[in-house]
C-alpha cells in the first residue's frame, strides 16, 4: 500500500501509548491460523481495519440501542493466540453461557458485542447480548453499519495521562535537539498532545526524534504526535510533513514505530 491509497475511518481509534487491547500487525498468516480456529470467514471491512490498526481502545465508544448509549469502549484485533483478541471467543462462550457460531468483538463480563453467524455466513450481522438482563438485539446488519453507528460519549470517565509540567516550543526544540533525556522530550511531547500548537511544527519535531537511537523515546512520541494530529480541529497546512513523518517510521528499527504506518496514511489526502 503507497501514501495516499488507504480510505480514512475517521477518527475511530485512541491514541494512547499504552493499549492493552492493540495486538501485534495482522499478517496474512495470523488472518489464516484465527479464521482456521473460529471456522469462520471474517469480513473484509472488518480485516482491512484491523489491518491498520489490529484492535485497541475507541473514540468513537458509544453506541445507542433500545434508546441508550451504551459504550464500546475497544474493539477486539485478529489474535496469534488462544488469550488474544477475538479468539478469546470460544471460551467466553462456555464461560457465559453465549450462543454458539458467534465471534466476540467487544465486551468484559456481562455484556458482549460479536459478529452472529448465526444468521448470515457469508455477512453476519452485529448483535448485543446481556447476560445479567437477559438481553439479546441485532444491533446493525452488518459490521460497517456498525462502526457507523458508533459515537463518541465525552461523559465517559477515563484515565488520561498529564505532562508534569509545561514547556515552551522552544524548550520542547532543545530537548530533542540534545536528545539525551528521554523523560523530558517524551513528558513535552506529551504536554503538546493536549495543548495547542502548530500541528506541521510538532510534527516537524517529531521525524526528528524518529532518528534518536533511544528506544523507548520514538513510540512515546509518535503515541502523543498521533494523538495530538487526531484531536485537532485544525487541518495541518503542509501535507508534505506527513508524508515525511510516514516514510521515517515505515522502516523505522522498533515495531512499536513501524505500526503508525498506516495510521498516518488516514490523515494523508
Amino acid at each position: 500500500m503507497e501514501i495516499g491509497d488507504f480510505v480514512m475511518v475517521d477518527r475511530l481509534w485512541e491514541h494512547e501509548p499504552l493499549d492493552e487491547y492493540e495486538l501485534e500487525e495482522l499478517t496474512e498468516d495470523i488472518l489464516i491460523k484465527a479464521e482456521k480456529s473460529l471456522n469462520v470467514i471474517l469480513l473484509d471491512f472488518y480485516v482491512e481495519l484491523m489491518r491498520t490498526q489490529n484492535g485497541g481502545r475507541l473514540y468513537k465508544n458509544s453506541i445507542e440501542i433500545s434508546k441508550k448509549n451504551v459504550i464500546v469502549d475497544h474493539l477486539l484485533g485478529i489474535g496469534s493466540r488462544g488469550n488474544e483478541g477475538i479468539l478469546i471467543t470460544p471460551y467466553m462462550v462456555k464461560e457465559w453461557g453465549l450462543p454458539n457460531d458467534i465471534v466476540l468483538i467487544s465486551g468484559d463480563g456481562h455484556s458482549w458485542f460479536f459478529l452472529d453467524y448465526r444468521q448470515k455466513k457469508e455477512e453476519p450481522c452485529v448483535s448485543f447480548s446481556d447476560t445479567e438482563e437477559n438481553i439479546e438485539i441485532i444491533i446493525a446488519s452488518n459490521f460497517k453499519e456498525f462502526i457507523d453507528k458508533l459515537s463518541r460519549d465525552s461523559a465517559v470517565n477515563e484515565f488520561e495521562l498529564v505532562s508534569e509540567s509545561s514547556y515552551s516550543t522552544g524548550q520542547l526544540e532543545r530537548e530533542v535537539e540534545k536528545g539525551d533525556d528521554p523523560f523530558l522530550i517524551t513528558d513535552s511531547f506529551l504536554y503538546y498532545s493536549v495543548t495547542d500548537c502548530d500541528l506541521d511544527w510538532l510534527v516537524s519535531q517529531a521525524i526528528i526524534v524518529m532518528d534518536n537511537p533511544d528506544e523507548f523515546i520514538a513510540p512515546e512520541v509518535m503515541a502523543y504526535t498521533m494523538k495530538k494530529v487526531a484531536n485537532s480541529e485544525r487541518k495541518m497546512s503542509d501535507r508534505h510533513s506527513l508524508v515525511s513523518l510516514a516514510e521515517k517510521v515505515k522502516d523505522h528499527n522498533s515495531v512499536e514505530v513501524r505500526k503508525y504506518y498506516k495510521r498516518i496514511l488516514n490523515y494523508i489526502k
